[in-house]
């Protein structure tokens, strides 16, 4: 058997591909949560765990503080990126419509790492209104799903950005032509057309949310002009 690989007191207990492992929080730290704590990390791949998307929650509007203060505290190789997702819509102010970037899910951020360790030690450092999300009832940090992963890769792509949508009436449902929305209208719940937003409904942290996004909504004979 593999022996324990030892770090800052913790001991992760030996992975094989393709098996999952946790580290085991000792009792001085456990205190700290008030019981004993376990990371449950990604999947081992070729001995190495692959990254995962853990959850940061602060106060809204102190996301872009945060990121910054992780990326100060946090080694270099400790994590793959700390991402904060947007969405882009469109605001009537001054007589006009312009394009604004807002929150997608405001308070939150995401750490992708093959550990949350580093991020909880470095989080103490920065500020105490920022935490990692946890499970209290079986009393592990978990990454969020594979699947809720995949969709927000998905709707915001590598920028982060969850672009804005444009589509159109089709008897009593709306065909998305261009956007971050295309392809997905199974998910949108709700359309508010004076505001030029859409609802969606997404698995996220676990359970079901509505989450606003950009849509604008045009007659057809506009977009064919």
């Amino acid at each position: 058997m593999a022996k324990p690989i030892y770090f800052d007191g913790l001991v992760p207990a030996p992975a094989l591909s393709g098996q999952r492992r946790q580290i085991v929080l000792p009792v001085f730290m456990s205190a700290v949560f008030g019981g004993e704590w376990t990371w449950k990390f990604g999947r081992a791949v070729e001995g190495k765990a692959e990254t995962m998307w853990y959850v940061i929650q602060t106060m809204a509007g102190q996301e872009e503080i945060v990121k910054l203060m992780l990326e100060k505290y946090l080694p270099g190789d400790s994590y793959e990126a700390c991402r904060i997702l947007y969405y882009i819509r469109k605001k009537r102010y001054r007589g006009e419509w312009h394009e604004v970037k807002e929150k997608f899910l405001p308070g939150y951020l995401f750490l992708v790492a093959d550990s949350p360790w580093p991020a909880w030690r470095a989080l103490k450092r920065v500020t105490k209104f920022s935490r990692l999300l946890r499970n209290y009832e079986e009393n592990v940090i978990y990454p969020i799903a594979k699947d809720e992963e995949a969709f927000l890769e998905r709707l915001a792509g590598d920028k982060d950005e969850v672009e804005l949508s444009y589509g159109m009436i089709e008897g009593d449902t709306v065909k998305v032509i261009s956007g971050s929305l295309t392809g997905m209208e199974v998910v949108i719940r709700k359309i508010d057309r004076h505001k030029r937003v859409a609802y969606i409904e997404m698995a996220i942290f676990g359970e079901s949310k509505l989450v606003q996004v950009g849509l604008e909504v045009v007659a057809k004979e506009k977009m064919g002009e």
